[in-house]
């Protein structure tokens, strides 16, 4: 199984420190329940913490709102 698309959900999971500005309350919660959906599904997250897939126009700093989940099996196939 493989999960991949604009999750659009920042968290300290995959987002890099520098935004933690991004880490509201709305968008902590959207990202709580993504991350109870890769657990109750045994994804794992294939792009390593600080793999930036966006640039912001606003403050052009670099974000991950994409983001790729493999089931177990595949997590070892890849190769990133």
């Amino acid at each position: 199984m493989i999960w991949h698309g604009d999750f659009n959900c920042h968290h300290p999971m995959w987002d890099e420190e520098c935004n933690s500005h991004l880490f509201t309350v709305a968008a902590m919660t959207g990202a709580e329940l993504l991350i109870l959906l890769i657990a109750n599904f045994g994804t794992s997250m294939a792009l390593p913490l600080g793999t930036t897939t966006l640039q912001s126009h606003a403050m052009g700093n670099w974000t991950r709102v994409d983001n790729v989940f493999f089931s177990e099996g595949l997590v070892n196939c890849v190769v990133i």
